[in-house]
């Protein structure tokens, strides 16, 4: 639990300094935002580029945990050579109140003690622990996939994992990463809660809120979500920056961006200082999450066109935002796809498209597999009868499979009926940003309908919809009946009395926590992973751990573990080891 929160507090830090210095150069002035969003923005754009920065530095060496240490100094020193950088971290550091203090220590304390459990999700012990472990003892590995078809699986997420998880804490904090952005997705709750609560909240405020509250209750209430939160697993991070960004583009809108007191629908309303330049983050965001899991391949589409296409729209803004497309995606995507031709010969695994024929290349069967296993659906119920449509039978099929595929469909329908109404607001109020998401919800739903509809895949998605139209309810008919309620709970709160209550209460909470861990051994690390018998095989030059009993899977075996590495598999540099990768026979 303390390790947890004290990697929290550095990746806050790190990430928020880095994030602040990019949002300052994309808006050299005022940019228009809050305080609070302007905090939890840069801590997400942040986070998703140091993710990226710390994948490129891999290619070249090990992501160990001083590398991982030199990388986010060197990332806030570039970020702190911008004078408004600075300026904005001293103003929040004297922002930090002891009320502000104890409530970041309150939530991170929840976190801590809801993830620091045993990990049990089944993709981490058959190779998130395992790819992490490769990226922080050898860094970017040529031809791994070679050795198992998933190690080929590229995430910057396990790249920032990897400097986190040394090997002298024995598997214990694989969790680490997902425990910071379920405390993200925290803070955004009770930020949009609180300008709820006093009457202030903008649309962006009530879809933050509802956003995320609803992504917390699924992973936690649900049971094949909640192993998520307590595992590396790259879908929790995508899940919420899927909703990062919507929110971002529901912010910009200045249509939207006001409190229902001030707002006008009048062709004269006057927008609030977003900058233009601004409008590039959405676009960030995406990319970073596209480097996290391809599964984000229709968020980095409605980012592109929303950078682009926004009004107003010329000929010349046109090409300057699709030349800042192209830049900005060939500078961030470039590391996740060096990283997974070094490891597959793919630029996009297990997609087969742009294939580059290499020495550690799988053969074609192998990438057909591999792909008809992750991404081919259609193929998983074997052959459809010879009157049947192989698409409509295979719907059929996945409809009966399980229970949360029948939950998925009725939430895809529910998703379907009530989009009318975002998109009649839309017109009404001549509002761009709520297309924006209900075309968002549309392209991701079909996206993963048609690769992989597995129900955390397609979660984001489906919630897009749904929750905007709870925060159009919010904003426009329950904001203005909380005012009331809100000034009476702010006055209190600031009052003496109403602050010793609150304050402590928090503390006794935290010391609860405290005995709780301390009781069951977790109070500064979480327990170890499971642990299997391994027997070491060899194939050609290659010796590997594999597991001794069939179904069981790596966890925290030493690597390189496997299950039947190929016949013709061999050392791509015999002197060099496992480290300079592996080679395949023609």
């Amino acid at each position: 639990m303390i390790y947890f929160i004290g990697i929290w507090c550095i990746l806050a830090i790190a990430s928020g300094i880095l994030g602040m210095g990019i949002i300052n150069i994309t808006a050299p002035q005022e940019d228009g935002l809050d305080q609070s969003d302007r905090e939890l923005l840069a801590v997400w754009v942040g986070l998703v580029l140091l993710s990226i920065i710390l994948l490129a530095v891999s290619l070249f060496v090990p992501l160990t945990a001083w590398v991982g240490a030199m990388v986010a100094t060197m990332v806030c020193g570039f970020a702190l050579c911008s004078h408004r950088t600075r300026v904005n971290v001293r103003r929040y550091g004297y922002a930090l109140s002891k009320a502000k203090l104890l409530r970041i220590g309150v939530g991170m304390g929840a976190i801590a003690a809801l993830t620091t459990q045993q990990v049990t999700w089944t993709d981490t012990g058959l190779y998130h622990y395992s790819l992490t472990q490769w990226l922080a003892q050898y860094g970017t590995v040529p031809g791994i996939a070679l050795l198992f078809e998933n190690l080929g699986f590229t995430s910057s997420w396990f790249a920032l994992a990897a400097p986190l998880n040394p090997e002298s804490l024995e598997s214990r904090v694989s969790a680490v990463t997902n425990g910071f952005v379920y405390w993200l997705a925290l803070c955004q709750v009770w930020t949009g809660i609180r300008q709820i609560s006093k009457g202030k909240a903008k649309l962006s405020d009530w879809f933050m809120s509802g956003f995320f509250s609803l992504i917390l209750l699924v992973t936690l209430g649900v049971p094949g979500m909640r192993q998520l939160y307590v595992s590396p697993t790259s879908d929790l991070p995508v899940m919420m920056l899927v909703g990062v960004v919507a929110w971002v583009i529901l912010r910009f809108d200045p249509f939207l961006a006001q409190s229902p007191f001030n707002f006008q629908f009048d062709s004269q309303h006057s927008a609030p200082p977003i900058q233009s330049r601004l409008m590039v983050i959405p676009l960030v965001l995406a990319l970073g999450t596209v480097a996290i899991k391809l599964t984000a391949l229709p968020l980095l589409g409605i980012a592109g066109l929303f950078l682009v296409l926004r009004r107003p729209l010329s000929i010349q803004h046109f090409w300057s935002r699709f030349l800042s497309l192209v830049g900005l995606t060939s500078l961030l995507l470039s590391p996740f796809l060096v990283s997974s031709i070094v490891t597959s010969g793919c630029p996009l695994y297990p997609s087969s498209l742009f294939c580059l024929d290499l020495p550690w290349s799988p053969a074609q069967d192998v990438l057909q597999s591999v792909g008809d296993s992750t991404h081919g659906w259609i193929s998983w119920y074997g052959q459809p009868p010879a009157d049947a449509h192989p698409w409509l039978w295979a719907l059929g099929k996945w409809w009966e499979t399980e229970r949360a595929n029948q939950i998925m469909g009725v939430s895809i329908l529910v998703s379907i009926v009530i989009a009318p109404y975002p998109l009649r607001v839309a017109r009404q109020r001549r509002s761009p940003a709520l297309l924006w998401l209900v075309a968002l919800a549309t392209v991701g739903i079909g996206f993963i309908m048609l690769k992989a509809p597995f129900t955390r895949f397609a979660l984001p998605y489906i919630l897009l919809v749904p929750t905007l139209a709870i925060a159009l309810l919010g904003q426009y008919w329950i904001t203005p009946r909380l005012t009331k309620v809100g000034k009476s709970w702010a006055a209190w709160s600031r009052s003496k009395r109403g602050r010793s209550v609150v304050q402590a209460s928090a503390l006794g909470f935290l010391v609860l926590l405290l005995v709780r861990q301390a009781s069951g051994g977790t109070l500064l690390l979480p327990p170890e992973m499971p642990k299997v018998a391994i027997e070491q095989q060899q194939v050609n030059d290659v010796t590997y751990n594999s597991p001794q009993n069939e179904g069981d899977l790596c966890w925290a075996t030493p690597i390189p573990c496997a299950f039947e590495v190929p016949a013709g598999v061999r050392l791509r540099n015999p002197a060099g080891g496992i480290g300079d990768g592996f080679v395949r026979q023609r």
